[in-house]
């Protein structure tokens, strides 16, 4: 299915479904770890509740001959395009103060050829599932909307890291879709209304670990 057509289905899919449940998590992103607190701000409206968020970054290019010689020289040197990542995310809140949220991205990183002589400047597109993340959030202290929390949770190596180029060559880790790795989110979340104004945060920080691969044995 083209992506401009899945992207469209599923954003009709979320205006039918999330709807009803657009209060208990309003727009989160987990799998990028940088709304949380919106995931936090309304405890216990829902038990159950699913959302689906579109992000796309664009990047500013370097020329792919001149990225190409950072390269010749051993710099570490990508030359991504733009990137989409679209977030499928659902979540429950078993206790008033405790939400628990599970996400998932799929996503697509455009980049432009600086390795290959013959190949400079033309376009490559690395796309498939991202990596798993589940993650908890606890409001241990609340006073009617106002609330501070913890969260923490794991990321698991689910995402593909095995994606090829047009030229059948391997995409280095930057550019595959998941990272390999075993990564623990921890930090905290806030949420302070004063008047009309509502003040939302959070911190977190992420403790990585090295990539792993996973090997499966069968019978002949």
């Amino acid at each position: 299915m083209p992506r401009k057509i899945l992207f469209y289905f599923l954003l009709l899919f979320s205006f039918l479904t999330v709807g009803g449940f657009a209060e208990a998590c309003e727009s989160c992103a987990i799998p990028r770890l940088g709304r949380v607190d919106h995931c936090a701000a309304t405890p216990g409206n829902r038990q159950f509740f699913f959302d689906f968020t579109f992000e796309q970054q664009n990047w500013n290019t370097f020329d792919a001959h001149e990225a190409h010689e950072f390269h010749e020289e051993g710099h570490h040197v990508h030359n991504k395009s733009h990137e989409e990542f679209y977030h499928f995310m659902a979540g429950a809140n078993p206790a008033e103060n405790i939400t628990i949220l599970a996400g998932i991205p799929y996503i697509v990183r455009n980049s432009i050829e600086i390795e290959d002589h013959d190949r400079l400047g033309e376009r490559e597109t690395s796309e498939g599932f991202g990596d798993l993340n589940l993650i908890g959030i606890w409001r241990f202290l609340r006073r009617d909307e106002n609330f501070i929390g913890v969260t923490g949770g794991v990321k698991f190596p689910t995402g593909s890291t095995d994606e090829e180029n047009s030229q059948g060559v391997l995409f280095e880790p930057e550019l595959q879709p998941g990272s390999g790795s075993y990564d623990y989110p921890v930090g905290g979340v806030y949420q302070l209304r004063s008047g009309p104004f509502i003040f939302r945060g959070n911190v977190i920080y992420i403790i990585k670990t090295e990539a792993v691969k996973f090997f499966f044995w069968a019978p002949r």
